[in-house]
Parts: structure tokens; C-alpha cells; sequence
């Protein structure tokens, strides 16, 4: 692509029913490579259906959506390169596990699909990918429902990067979490970041989050983009859209996590 700009998105709409209001309504956004582009919104605003159209999971039915140059959807179909480059963070670490697979094999699946990896490959690459998210390697025999809310979604965010993908995009990804564990996560997250260069999108109903995690911020509000703001300019007080400073004037207090561009190099 020649280019430091990884996704586009231009005018992208997306409907479930005709009679229905439009879920994403010409949303234009771009992801520059590393960096992290924040999409944050109250439920139903169409965050999650955005998710879902730049990571290939649901087809959008006007505008442009592409990755590195190349259209998600072609002719109606994903381009699944796409997915070995791409990978997603779900919300639930309870609902995103096979409950009928081990630690080992849900981290392995991607190095043997799409990485051609054979079974003693697999087993160092996941011992390594686990000790990567502050697990231990025996884990790797565990079922998910041995393991804490947070130690899944370590175990999820194992398994995206297993693929060495440029892009995850995170869907509410500490949301059912409790507030100690998702300061964990969230950092765990900042240091893979830094130490892997991927680019998120981080998509949450929480602007104190997003704030934390990422270098700029959509606002999302009834499927359009109301605005967008450097996250070193997100304050009620430059915010221009109402409903962004209604969303600003909420913001939580969590536990202080480093971003990684206050480390000192």
C-alpha cells in the first residue's frame, strides 16, 4: 500500500431491516499502523457492528472498508488473508473458549492453521505464547473452566497473537471483568503493544478506558461517528459534540496504566 495507513473505512453502512434505523451509518475512519484508534459509545450505538465489519465477521452493504489495500469483502465474501492478519478480542472470556478444547489447543489452533506449525512446534510456540501473557506454560492442559475470568482472557489474547497479526481489534474486551482484573488486562495489552508494535481498535461503552489505551478516539453515537479526538485532547472542555461531553462528564477512575509512550525509551 506504500502506506502508514493500515485500515480505511469510507461511508461504510450497514442495515439488519429495511424498516430498521441504520446500524452503522457512513462511518469514514482510518488505523495507521501500531497505533491504537479507540471506538467508544453507549449500547446500540454501532461500535460492535464496526468491530465486526473491519475484522471480516459481517459484511457491510455500501461504502468501502479495506486492510492494507485490499477489500474485506469481495463479491460477498471475506478475503480470509484478512484473518490471519486480523485477529479479535471478544467481550465474554466465558462465551469466546471452546469449553470442549484445552488451553493448548484453543492457543494452537492459529500456529497449525495458519502458520503450518507441527505438534513439538506447537508446543514451544504455546508454552512461549502463555509465559508472553503472564500464564504458566502447564496451563496448557487446562480446560477454560478451571481458569479465572482474567486468566481467560489472557488465554484469548494468547491466541490473537499467536498468529502474529498487525491488527486486533478488541470488543469490550474487559468488560465482564472486575475493575482490579481489568487494570491487569489493560496493561498486559499496553506492554504487548509496545513489545509486538500491533495496532489496535479498541472498541468500549467506557470513554475512561479507551483514554487509557489508546492514541485516538471515535465517538460513536446511533451508527455515525459524532466525533473524532486525539486522546491527548479528549476533555469536556475541547470535546465539541454534545454527546461526547455528556459521555465525558461520566468517566470512571480506574487504576493508573502506564500508555506506553509515557515509558521512559
Amino acid at each position: 500500500m506504500g502506506s502508514d495507513v493500515m485500515v480505511v473505512a469510507e461511508d461504510v453502512v450497514k442495515r439488519y431491516g429495511r424498516k430498521d434505523p441504520l446500524a452503522v451509518d457512513r462511518v469514514s475512519l482510518r488505523v495507521r499502523r501500531g497505533e491504537s484508534l479507540g471506538i467508544v459509545g453507549e449500547t446500540g450505538s454501532g461500535k460492535s457492528t464496526m468491530a465486526k465489519i473491519l475484522s471480516g465477521l459481517l459484511p457491510h452493504d455500501e461504502g468501502r472498508a479495506e486492510f492494507d489495500g485490499r477489500a474485506i469483502y469481495r463479491r460477498g465474501r471475506v478475503d480470509r488473508e484478512i484473518w490471519k492478519r486480523v485477529q479479535m478480542i471478544f467481550q465474554d472470556p466465558y462465551e469466546s473458549l471452546n469449553p470442549a478444547m484445552d488451553v493448548g489447543t484453543i492457543v494452537g489452533e492459529p500456529l497449525v492453521f495458519w502458520r503450518g506449525f507441527s505438534p513439538s512446534q506447537t508446543r514451544t510456540r504455546v508454552a512461549e505464547l502463555l509465559e508472553g501473557v503472564g500464564l504458566a506454560p502447564s496451563l496448557a492442559q487446562a480446560p477454560p473452566e478451571e481458569l479465572s475470568g482474567g486468566q481467560r482472557q489472557r488465554v484469548s489474547i494468547a491466541r490473537a497473537m499467536a498468529a502474529e497479526p498487525e491488527l486486533i481489534i478488541c470488543d469490550e474486551p474487559v468488560a465482564a471483568l472486575d475493575v482490579s482484573v481489568q487494570a491487569q488486562i489493560l496493561a498486559l495489552m499496553n506492554e504487548l503493544r509496545e513489545r509486538q508494535g500491533v495496532a489496535y481498535v479498541f472498541i468500549s461503552h467506557d470513554i475512561g478506558v479507551v483514554q487509557l489505551m489508546c492514541d485516538r478516539i471515535a465517538v460513536m453515537n446511533a451508527g455515525k461517528v459524532v466525533e473524532e479526538l486525539d486522546a491527548a485532547d479528549l476533555s469536556v472542555d475541547r470535546a465539541t459534540d454534545p454527546y461526547t461531553r455528556r459521555l465525558l462528564a461520566s468517566v470512571p477512575t480506574l487504576p493508573h496504566i502506564d500508555h506506553p509512550e509515557q515509558r521512559p525509551g
